[in-house]
């Protein structure tokens, strides 16, 4: 993403780009954010300046923090995000769930 893009272009092609990471269509992320399809468009196009509660919503909404929308920060060294959707995170409790069971049953 170009440094030298309007600060709200380049969080408008990380809202997207973290967005279709989760296969999410813009009415899926507006569902979870609390907001309109419309609204999430218009922000991905950068066609409206957000404030930061919306900032926030869209944030939660993609379950990372408001700072991850913003591109090109610089992470401490060795430390990366990983992103998992919410299917894949309830199939790792239900196989951690299966682990602790079967721990159960072989010490008892």
């Amino acid at each position: 993403m170009g440094a030298n893009l309007p600060v709200r272009l380049r969080v408008a092609k990380r809202v997207k780009e973290l967005r279709l990471q989760r296969g999410w269509s813009q009415e899926q992320l507006a569902e979870r954010a609390g907001n309109t399809e419309k609204h999430i468009s218009q922000v991905e196009r950068g066609k409206t300046n957000v404030g930061l509660d919306v900032l926030a919503s869209i944030a939660s909404g993609l379950a990372v923090d408001v700072v991850d929308l913003f591109p090109n920060r610089r992470e401490p060294a060795g430390t990366s995000l990983c992103l998992i959707t919410h299917d894949e995170l309830r199939c790792i409790e239900e196989a951690l769930q299966i682990i602790a069971r079967a721990k159960r049953r072989r010490a008892g």
